[in-house]
């Protein structure tokens, strides 16, 4: 076993023995309730997942959304059964999920004393988020996507709380991102079905 592995080890060690930072039960739900619901002239939402297939990212990178404390497919459902409000009319509303993910890539260590000495980055989680919201109506129809993208790196010394937190803050600016785009292309192109 080499000296990073040797001290891998070591700090998986300590990291089983104390993990520092909240459990990851006690992180706070992620919640839209802040924000002023969108009122659309619709008599139905629905909200779909789709695929929500993984968009094409680096080699090496794994899809780890479904062990994050908060899936980016789930988070964005919430987000549209609370952000979107069927006001009443004749037209219908569907927002789907169309990719959905975290993703991790472990990043290469430097070599030598230095990379022994120093707590560098050990992974990059990328959170990606895309959907769309359709609008069908007797006279008219209407179509929107958003599309965000976040990134952060871990150092290779956190532990499975800090891993947590730091993809639960992804994907809060993850949807951060996404909320503000989504609006911005519901008032430009779907303002027609906005409800005063």
């Amino acid at each position: 076993m080499n000296r990073r592995g040797f001290l891998a080890l070591l700090l998986a060690g300590g990291a089983a023995a104390c993990q520092g930072g909240p459990p990851a039960s006690r992180l706070p739900r992620l919640t839209f309730n802040h924000l002023t619901p969108l009122r659309l002239g619709v008599g139905t939402l629905a909200v779909e997942a789709g695929d929500a297939g993984a968009p094409d990212m680096p080699e090496k990178a794994r899809n780890v959304g479904f062990l994050a404390p908060v899936a980016p497919a789930d988070a964005a459902a919430r987000w549209a059964r609370a952000r979107l409000n069927a006001a009443g009319g004749d037209a219908e509303a569907t927002f789907t999920v169309t990719t959905a993910g975290v993703f991790v890539r472990r990043l290469t260590p430097k070599e030598g004393v230095e990379g022994f000495f120093t707590d560098e980055p050990g992974e990059r989680y990328t959170a990606v988020l895309a959907g769309r919201l359709h609008i069908t109506g007797p006279r008219a129809r209407g179509t929107v996507t958003a599309r965000a993208e976040h990134s952060k790196e871990v150092a290779e010394s956190a532990t499975l709380n800090e891993r947590e937190r730091a993809q639960f803050d992804l994907v809060e600016d993850l949807l951060a991102d996404f909320d503000a785009e989504m609006v911005q292309q519901i008032k430009k192109h779907l303002d027609r079905w906005l409800a005063v």
